[in-house]
């Protein structure tokens, strides 16, 4: 394992409200990372700040090395007005057909190609836009709210490809109000 980031007493505050207060952690490759607390603890606004969106108040993120990452936050950023597949030709980065046909066969995507994405249920809209944890090579995934809106089959697909990721090297980092059932590093706040 190497390490990538450096968190060191990230506080960060809205007005004079703390959202964050001198939070810490190393984050290295070939792990996984859950930030877990309930609505407003600061769980996406640390993913926001490990992304360099925006800045901390206070503390500082020392970057060992590079390392390209995807985001995927909660909102979905899709297009309404197009179809699934239209959506995908733009969401995706370097990706190969093959494993993007398995991918939409395995989360039950393949037959709903061409249906416009505001005719998809939001469980579907958000197997969609977690396609690229399948098919995207990046060296860290940030997932905010990975499991929000799937049912139970569909979350086990999502961690068993969490899992996967970690095992070919990657570094995963996600969010969630809900303690994860499988090995993790866990950072409450």
């Amino acid at each position: 394992m190497t390490n990538l980031l450096d968190i060191q007493n990230i506080s960060y505050s809205i007005n004079s409200e703390k959202i964050l207060r001198n939070v810490s952690l190393k984050i290295q490759s070939k792990m996984m990372y859950q930030f877990i607390g309930g609505n407003g603890a600061g769980k996406t606004t640390l993913l926001k700040i490990i992304l360099e969106i925006m800045p901390p108040s206070k503390g500082r993120i020392f970057k060992h090395q590079s390392f390209s990452k995807k985001y995927i936050g909660h909102k979905i950023p899709l297009k309404n007005y197009l179809t699934l597949d239209e959506n995908l030709k733009i969401y995706l980065n370097n990706f190969s057909e093959t494993k993007l046909i398995d991918t939409l066969k395995k989360l039950n995507l393949y037959d709903k190609r061409d249906t416009k994405f505001s005719s998809l249920s939001y469980g579907q809209q958000r197997k969609a836009a977690l396609i690229p944890i399948f098919i995207e090579t990046h060296e860290m995934f940030l997932l905010d709210e990975p499991f929000s809106g799937l049912d139970n089959a569909h979350i086990e697909i999502i961690k068993k490809e969490m899992i996967n990721l970690v095992s070919h090297g990657k570094t995963v980092i996600f969010t969630s109000h809900i303690p994860a059932e499988f090995e993790c590093e866990t950072l409450r706040l």
